[in-house]
């Protein structure tokens, strides 16, 4: 028997003005982000080798039976055992790609993940840790883009100021050397 778990997960388009980044990038044109592609990028990244094999660590599916059964009759009576290392990550990965469909819900923007497998439970428990995996990256994700936005501000601001200093200073040197007394 296999069982199939489902889960579903909202995908929500990034605001392509955030922080008015049109004024930062005159790149940047509106409505840049075209939603198909969006998710068809978004999917990817689902099923990336990166977020699949962090989920596999996570539950140590390498040594788990599921992924790593033992030998056959005939190979036992040929002597062989199960690899007590559990697979390698390219078998675990084929493994994980073979029992993974993600897929988009019409014309939606929710994103449905199904996982295969003998046990129902492991099955759920991938998918939900799959999901879970994805919105974190998705975090951490815009959280460095504010980090890298904040970086960016904060030299500009650094430069002005400066800008702003010399201008004071040049501006003080040219009342004194010509004899004006500011006014308030």
């Amino acid at each position: 028997k296999t069982f199939q778990a489902r889960t579903s997960i909202e995908v929500r388009m990034p605001n392509d003005d955030y922080l008015n980044r049109r004024g930062l990038d005159p790149t940047l044109e509106p409505g840049q982000i075209m939603i198909e592609p969006f998710l068809q990028t978004q999917m990817k990244l689902v099923q990336s080798e990166t977020l699949l094999l962090r989920v596999a660590n996570d539950m140590n599916l390498a040594r788990h039976r599921e992924f790593n059964a033992g030998p056959g009759a005939i190979q036992r009576l040929m002597g062989r055992t199960a690899n007590p290392a559990g697979l390698t990550r390219g078998q675990l990965l084929e493994s994980l790609q073979g029992r993974l469909t993600v897929r988009l819900l019409g014309q939606t923007q929710v994103m449905e993940i199904l996982f295969t497998a003998s046990d129902p439970v492991l099955a759920a428990e991938f998918a939900n840790r799959l999901a879970i995996a994805y919105k974190e990256n998705v975090l951490a994700r815009r959280v460095n883009s504010m980090n890298e936005t904040e970086t960016l501000l904060g030299k500009q601001l650094s430069d002005m100021r400066k800008t702003l200093q010399e201008s004071e200073t040049k501006l003080q040197n040219y009342v004194s050397a010509n004899g004006l007394l500011p006014t308030d």
